[in-house]
């Protein structure tokens, strides 16, 4: 989910919220999301993502 925070928070009361999670943060603290986007940017900067062990999702791959 790829929405910036002002489309949560309409009301001036709710801007002063404490955040707990970040939108679209899954995509990063799951095992398996993570290393679908590590392989993905993998595959477009090869160079600059050579910084980690290869990675499969199974079944997927």
């Amino acid at each position: 989910m790829a929405l910036p925070l002002n489309t949560y928070f309409k009301e001036k009361e709710q801007m002063e919220l404490k955040i707990n999670h970040f939108p679209g943060m899954s995509e990063l603290c799951r095992k398996d999301s993570l290393a679908r986007n590590l392989n993905r940017m993998a595959k477009i900067f090869p160079k600059e993502y050579a910084i980690f062990p290869k990675t499969w999702s199974l079944p997927a791959e």
